[in-house]
């Protein structure tokens, strides 16, 4: 018994490090799926922001060139450059409904989402769902947005 209460605490620490890293792998986007999500999330608050004057046109476009790429990228700053100053509905949360990975060919992967979008709007607040196309390159291993669009 002796020799158990002696080597009790080297086997302690190792049995809650795993326990410790078990639990917190959970935390980390390592899910394609997952990431794309919340580039798309930042995506729109990005634009919204720009949109509503919280960060100026700049700004905006350097923050977006960190996660999105051609054509989306130049796309966003072509909207952004050509925005007139009228009221925009708010984006208040993007409900990913489902996200399919398509098919993947030189270093893009395709994928279909549908995304329900709760709005907030002059009049009233009001809730979209649309299909959509996306497109993400993978460079240097870093995800890039390259491709945004309705389904049709």
């Amino acid at each position: 018994m002796l020799t158990f209460k002696k080597y009790y605490n080297l086997l302690l620490l190792p049995a809650i490090a795993v326990i410790l890293f078990s639990l917190l792998s959970g935390f980390t986007k390592t899910d394609e799926a997952d990431i794309i999500e919340e580039m798309l999330r930042e995506r729109t608050r990005i634009l919204q922001d720009c949109y509503y004057g919280l960060t100026d046109i700049a700004q905006a476009e350097d923050a977006l060139a960190e996660f999105e790429t051609y054509p989306l990228l130049s796309e966003d700053i072509k909207s952004l450059r050509e925005w007139e100053d009228t009221e925009v509905d708010i984006v208040e949360k993007m409900s990913f409904i489902s996200m399919e990975k398509k098919h993947s060919i030189f270093g893009s992967d395709m994928y279909e989402t549908e995304i329900c979008w709760e709005v907030s709007g002059l009049g009233e607040d009001y809730t979209l769902r649309g299909n959509y196309h996306i497109v993400v390159k993978k460079e240097n291993n870093q995800l890039f947005l390259s491709t945004f669009a309705p389904l049709e």
